[in-house]
């Protein structure tokens, strides 16, 4: 909004610096000579900072931190399969994120995650055309109480509760053409 003359329209005149990078390690290795037991790695960094004026709007010469964007982003994971049997453990930790709308800015918390999955494969036939598992997920496994910023930020609405921790299972089904 031009606050001068009330038209609603839009303009690139504010400046946003924004910076940052990610740094990422693997590891793979195969714990028995066959390949029936392997074991995979992760771990990432990311760094994400910068600046926004909004000068025109604010009526302010103070910059705004970069909103929906966390400043340090872990993230790791381990990933061990022995023969049928499969086990993955996944992890982020987040510092807070800005919400903002044209006036404030407020910072929510950080928060650690930590995800689950295991899988086993009950059925695989000899021409290996047909598998079945069966699997068990736990997302929030440490149940933390935790929020993300919306999109939109409305004052009601200003950090958006996420889900509490949350167990499924189920079957998969796989079906392969011969090559």
């Amino acid at each position: 909004i031009d606050f001068e003359t009330g038209e609603c329209r839009r303009t690139n005149q504010d400046d946003v610096i924004a910076y940052g990078a990610t740094i990422r390690a693997e590891y793979r290795r195969s714990l028995d000579p066959l390949g029936n037991k392997n074991l995979k790695g992760y771990a990432s960094y990311s760094f994400s900072d910068g600046r926004i004026g909004f000068s025109g709007v604010t009526n302010t010469t103070d910059d705004f931190y970069l909103f929906q964007s966390a400043q340090h982003t872990l993230k790791a994971g381990v990933h061990l399969q022995i023969k049928r049997f499969g086990i993955d453990v996944r992890a982020i930790a987040r510092t807070g994120s800005y919400t903002t709308d044209v006036f404030n800015q407020t910072k929510g918390k950080g928060f650690v995650l930590v995800n689950a999955f295991a899988n086993y494969r009950i059925i695989e036939s000899d021409k290996k055309e047909f598998t079945l598992d069966v699997f068990v997920r736990v997302r929030n496994a440490l149940d933390q109480r935790y929020y993300n910023t919306p999109v939109a930020a409305i004052p009601v609405f200003e950090f958006s509760p996420q889900d509490p921790v949350r167990i499924g299972g189920g079957i998969t089904v796989g079906f392969f053409k011969k090559r």
